[in-house]
């Protein structure tokens, strides 16, 4: 397993060009899939883009990925999808609330998602759909710990007076 300081469809050595191909076409098929992408997403990352000024946003968490041509298994705490699929997770992780101290709150995510490239006519002859692998929950990280723990026993009627 490699490990990457941020993940993508170009950073786990994917090829969607693949659809672009003369076998692919003679195939018949109408998509291939490239990836399979999975995790834990528990916040976001911003980034200003030194050409254009515009603001980025990744997603933050544990996530791992399989090139599905090599293999490859990789993990990354930074995590680039493709347009329009990033989005639906950003929006799943941003609650929009902030704390008392002014920072954002979050949703932690759990996803798996496979991406397919599909041949398409635009400048670089290829775009990106998403197979949704599980279906995409809030994860409580403590919620397996707390069920093993013992039961708390029901506060004492002194105590609760005090």
């Amino acid at each position: 397993m490699k490990i990457l300081t941020k993940m993508s469809i170009a950073t786990i050595g994917a090829n969607p060009s693949v659809v672009k191909t003369e076998e692919f076409v003679k195939s018949g098929a109408s998509s291939h899939p490239i990836a399979r992408i999975y995790g834990i997403a528990t916040g976001l990352v911003f980034k200003v883009d030194p050409k254009t000024g515009d603001v980025q946003t990744a997603v933050s968490g544990n996530f791992e990925a399989a090139n599905l041509a090599t293999g490859e298994v990789f993990r990354a705490g930074v995590l680039w999808l493709p347009s329009g699929i990033q989005e639906l997770l950003i929006n799943a992780v941003d609650t929009g609330a902030v704390d008392a101290n002014g920072k954002p709150v979050y949703n932690d995510v759990k996803f798996g998602f496979q991406i397919n490239a599909h041949p398409a006519k635009n400048p670089i002859g290829y775009s990106y759909s998403a197979e949704q692998l599980i279906d995409a929950t809030q994860n409580d990280p403590l919620a397996d710990l707390r069920a093993e723990l013992p039961a708390l026993e029901a506060p004492k009627a002194d105590a609760a007076k005090k």
